[in-house]
């Protein structure tokens, strides 16, 4: 039996300091009516994955806790790079989206890389895919585990789950998802908060 070539992955608990991730707290309940919800049915090219989620999918996504926050990533590349098995190099842009999932939300099987249409015009590519989750103190759900698949399986191999203050790494090419969430309620209090960050690469000649 072949063994299952598990995409190089890193965990890093405690990611913030304290200080930070109360600015972080505070942006997200200042903010709140930014939250609107997607379901995704399919991909441009085809691909039947689905989710439900709720999300601040604009450009100030992180608004004046940004700059800080890609401080910290950019502190951890050597690590991220080293453990994602990716070739250093000096990243583009930083792309965030800021995430709230609630009771019964999910998203199914898929890739953060763009291919085809969807790729078609850009200068830079998702490289590496990281996920920052701080869920409240005390936050009452289960699930929302995100899980990694075997570049040679059709079963997740690695499933990590949603702490607060904890970064998950991974590169963007690899097939992951993320377990249905189950929350006594929809309030923020019970949500699965995360921020997504993928670090980029600039194409050959882009500039």
């Amino acid at each position: 039996m072949n063994r299952p070539l598990v995409p190089g992955h890193i965990v890093i608990d405690d990611f913030l300091p304290a200080k930070r991730l109360a600015e972080l707290d505070a942006h997200v309940s200042a903010h709140e009516a930014r939250l609107f919800e997607i379901a995704i049915e399919t991909d441009v090219n085809g691909n039947g994955y689905s989710g439900s989620r709720r999300l601040w999918q604009v450009p100030e996504a992180l608004g004046p806790c940004e700059d800080w926050f890609t401080a910290a990533v950019e502190a951890c590349l050597p690590d991220l790079f080293a453990a994602t098995g990716i070739t250093p190099f000096t990243p583009a842009r930083y792309e965030y989206e800021l995430n709230a999932q609630f009771d019964g939300n999910f998203f199914e099987r898929h890739i953060d890389s763009d291919f085809g249409a969807a790729a078609a015009g850009r200068i830079s590519d998702r490289i590496v895919s990281a996920v920052f989750y701080f869920p409240r103190p005390g936050a009452k759900h289960s699930g929302g585990e995100i899980e990694l698949f075997a570049f040679n399986g059709t079963e997740p191999a690695v499933s990590i789950a949603p702490e607060r203050n904890r970064l998950v790494a991974f590169p963007s090419f690899a097939w992951h998802q993320v377990a249905a969430l189950s929350a006594e309620d929809n309030g923020l209090a019970n949500a699965r908060l995360s921020v997504n960050c993928w670090i980029h690469k600039a194409r050959p000649g882009a500039g």
